[in-house]
């Protein structure tokens, strides 16, 4: 079920689809899934001892963040009303919302090794999947997560995302909202593809490392760029030798 969640938000865009009904907001394959998962979770925490709220260690900068939102919140009361953009406002709200009590569930639920390792895999694995079809889209201008209802009738397109181009360049987004965020995914990404290469020494994930890292340059993005050379850098000082032994794939 938490590997589902992440291949719905790898693959589906989220705010690019909805599901077919006459609610008030935009029902979305994300927001459906954790409504469920986080149900039967707060069902699971009543009536199963083995089910109970961990701590991450990231409370306080999360309650920061909280606290920070209530404050914004608060202080523009009346510009909220006088703009008229309260549904909007509560709609992002409950959707900041809904990523504190995702990532309490993976920390209740998940309570072994191999589970971690099996999500890593699926993380890597979905992203090399992306980046392969930004590649796709950066030749030829073919976005494939714009026609997801081909292959999925039960979703329904909402809004295509507007991308300006970098001079003559196309700025690829696949499956996300934006370049810089598609190529800041992809980025995350590599210290966890460069893991389950070292770790396990198979090919197609050094292959899902080098797409995440073609994937990274085809969104034409700068601050991607500059995400991956500080990776590259930490990767430098915290592991210098095996760093060192990896530069002629650069070539």
């Amino acid at each position: 079920q938490l590997a589902a969640v992440l291949l719905v938000i790898t693959f589906i865009p989220i705010r690019r689809y909805g599901l077919p009904g006459n609610l008030p907001f935009n029902m979305e394959p994300y927001r459906l899934l954790v409504i469920v998962l986080i149900l039967g979770w707060l069902a699971s925490l009543l009536i199963d001892d083995r089910v109970r709220i961990r701590r991450t260690g990231f409370e306080a900068p999360l309650a920061a963040f909280g606290l920070a939102v209530i404050g914004s919140l608060a202080a523009n009361t009346h510009r909220i009303a006088a703009l008229g953009v309260q549904p909007e406002v509560i709609k992002r709200c409950m959707f900041f919302l809904s990523f504190f009590l995702v990532m309490a569930l993976f920390a209740s639920v998940i309570r072994s090794e191999k589970a971690v390792l099996t999500l890593v895999e699926v993380l890597v694995g979905g992203g090399a999947v992306v980046a392969f079809l930004a590649l796709v889209e950066a030749r030829n201008g073919y976005n494939f997560f714009n026609h997801l209802q081909q292959f999925l009738p039960v979703l329904k397109l909402t809004e295509l995302p507007i991308v300006p181009e970098r001079g003559a360049r196309l700025r690829v987004y696949a499956s996300a909202q934006h370049p810089i965020a598609l190529g800041a995914l992809f980025v995350m990404l590599v210290p966890l593809a460069v893991y389950l290469a070292q770790s396990t020494g198979r090919r197609r994930w050094y292959g899902a490392l080098g797409l995440l890292t073609l994937g990274t340059i085809s969104t034409v993005s700068r601050t991607s760029i500059l995400m991956l050379t500080v990776v590259a850098v930490v990767f430098l000082i915290l592991r210098p030798r095996q760093t060192r032994r990896l530069w002629p794939v650069l070539f």
